[in-house]
């Protein structure tokens, strides 16, 4: 189980450039394992991003102002709301078809 004071000394060494979770660990002399397994708490927390595959690096995520824009932040869904079986609704109007336009197979008129 990790402490607070190394979650904290793991965010205290990120900046803006990207790191290697060895790069912090040999920085702070502790295991590579630890600081991967505190850089994923602050991940999950919202406190950094990640960028590439193997090595994945980290860095503090950017503080982004909201500037009178409305952003609800807990909504992660789809652009259009999610339609609920039975919550259908037919067009407005429906489609018609003329008696002669459709012939059932065998009819008297087919040649």
């Amino acid at each position: 189980m990790l402490s607070r004071e190394i979650i904290a000394s793991v965010e205290g060494a990120l900046d803006d450039s990207w790191q290697s979770a060895q790069e912090i660990a040999d920085r702070l002399h502790i295991r590579a394992a630890t600081v991967r397994e505190a850089l994923t708490r602050l991940e999950v927390s919202g406190k950094i991003s990640t960028h590439g595959k193997k090595p994945i690096r980290y860095r503090l995520r950017e503080q982004v102002e909201n500037s009178g824009s409305k952003f609800r932040s807990e909504y992660r869904g789809e652009p259009r709301p999610y339609m609920r079986p039975g919550s259908y609704a037919p067009p407005a109007r429906p489609k018609i078809t003329l008696g002669g336009s459709v012939r059932s197979p065998g009819s008297p008129n087919d040649e």
